[in-house]
């Protein structure tokens, strides 16, 4: 698991001159099992193809990787064999993960089920978590093992010593941060947070000490860099949903807890973002009146709210909090519902480079439209100004991902609509840092020989994963082209 987009919506597009591409042919050995990217931290580092070769008699499946640059060029191939638990279930790649040079494969079981492949069983997500580690300069498996030390090998007969679950995160240069959690049974110890480095040595590991019950002492990963690690721990309950939680700030060198963030004594928090940024980490979301039982309405937010840390501090910079009547610039009652249209659902919070923010959310109007706002803060958490943007269709319109701008610009935000010819198009706003203006283009996706997913690429350039809807004819399977983004050049 780690800190990126994967591929998602399938959609429709047109062919695009000029593009950066790579083509997976139909008529390649072996079947398409996977396209993931891949990131240096934040970076945009490459992308990996996975094709499934072929299983044996003694259930081993072997996966051909092909690893690619941020450009497309091949950089290694190799071979991962993995084993199957038996033959009614199906192996899969679940990531791929990159750190430092490294790239660390993750696999497990997943069931047939009413005709098709899914989660395993109702306890766990993945069944027999296993990782090989591929070592790219050298193309050298460095490393491979099953996450649960109780498990021998994949087999039917360690099922039911299968009961927990793993996520693994890249800490760059240190190695691999892995989170094992429990979904049975309430043993406090089976909640654990360890960094492997390497030479698949445990550097250090952290255990959940809180003072938590049942499920409520898992470890949840808000965010993380080579620097630190941000943790949250829940409210214990099993009757009802508490929005509040504490947030624990790891060192993700040494796995020492430097602070704790607690709830606010004012307001109840539904907490919403979390970013690291530099030394600091900024946390917000939306707030409202404090609750002792901790049940929320999403009809009765009274506004937004910031708290920011100083790490090396250790302490609370600011904690400020934005009633709806402070936006002068939209009517607005307190509950955050705009006059004639709906009430605000929040999409995307971004922390800016100068420390201001950007809070986006939308609205539904005239029961057909939809709107966007764009509320922009200065770096003290003050309003600054209103930025509207119209869409066609309500139904349609949600938000996808976002991406910076070339030489630090700005930031782009995807959103995918529906015309007035109800046909899907992709809006690019692009928002720039210095003048805080936001312009607007439209991509139409309209090719009906293909369905295509958009995503993430590097700086100044759109993803577009095309999948040919007969590949037989065509000869091939899917192409992957960048497009570039057209933005304005600041000074």
């Amino acid at each position: 698991m780690k800190k990126t987009i994967l591929l998602f919506l399938l959609l429709l597009f047109p062919s695009l001159s000029q593009a950066q591409s790579y083509t997976v042919l139909n008529n390649t050995a072996g079947e398409f099992e996977s396209f993931l990217p891949i990131y240096d931290h934040q970076t945009l580092y490459g992308y990996v193809e996975v094709r499934r070769m072929n299983i044996d008699e003694e259930k081993n499946v072997t996966f051909k990787y092909y690893v690619l640059d941020k450009n497309f060029n091949t950089i290694c191939t190799g071979d991962l064999v993995e084993k199957q638990s038996w033959p009614s279930k199906r192996r899969i790649v679940l990531d791929a993960i990159y750190a430092n040079g490294y790239i660390q494969f993750e696999f497990s079981d997943r069931w047939f089920v009413l005709g098709s492949f899914q989660s395993a069983q109702n306890t766990i997500p993945d069944m027999f978590r296993t990782y090989q580690r591929v070592d790219i300069k050298n193309n050298k498996i460095t490393h491979k093992g099953i996450y649960n030390d109780e498990i021998i090998e994949v087999a039917l007969k360690y099922l039911k010593k299968d009961k927990l679950e793993f996520n693994s995160y890249s800490l760059d240069e240190s190695g691999f941060l892995i989170v094992q959690k429990v979904f049975s049974g309430k043993n406090k110890l089976d909640n654990k947070m360890y960094c492997l480095n390497f030479k698949n040595e445990k550097v250090w590991e952290y255990s959940n000490d809180k003072e938590l019950k049942s499920l409520d002492q898992r470890i949840n990963v808000l965010d993380y860099d080579k620097n630190y690690v941000i943790l949250s721990f829940y409210r214990p309950s099993i009757i009802t949903f508490f929005p509040e939680y504490n947030i624990a700030i790891i060192d993700a060198k040494t796995g020492k807890e430097i602070f704790c963030l607690t709830d606010s004594k004012e307001y109840t928090l539904y907490r919403e973002y979390h970013y690291i940024k530099g030394n600091r980490l900024y946390v917000g979301g939306r707030f409202f009146k404090k609750s002792k039982k901790g049940e929320y309405d999403y009809k009765k937010f009274l506004g937004v709210f910031q708290q920011v840390v100083d790490i090396d501090k250790k302490e609370v910079i600011q904690d400020k909090f934005i009633k709806y009547q402070e936006f002068k610039d939209v009517n607005i009652n307190e509950f955050g519902r705009i006059k004639d249209e709906s009430f605000l659902y929040f999409k995307k919070y971004s922390v800016n480079p100068d420390g201001s923010s950007l809070v986006i959310a939308n609205t539904n109007w005239n029961k057909v439209d939809s709107r966007s706002y764009f509320f922009l803060f200065d770096k003290n958490f003050n309003p600054v100004k209103t930025i509207k943007y119209d869409f066609n269709s309500s139904k349609n319109h949600y938000f996808g991902f976002t991406q910076l701008l070339p030489n630090n610009y700005g930031r782009s935000y995807f959103y995918f609509d529906k015309n007035s010819d109800k046909e899907v198009e992709v809006n690019i706003l692009n928002y720039y840092y210095k003048s805080q203006k936001l312009t607007a283009q439209k991509m139409p996706l309209t090719n009906k020989e293909s369905s295509i997913d958009i995503f993430p690429a590097k700086e100044g350039y759109i993803g577009i994963a095309e999948y040919f809807k007969n590949p037989e004819k065509t000869g091939k399977h899917m192409e992957i082209r960048l497009e570039k983004i057209n933005f304005e050049r600041e000074k």
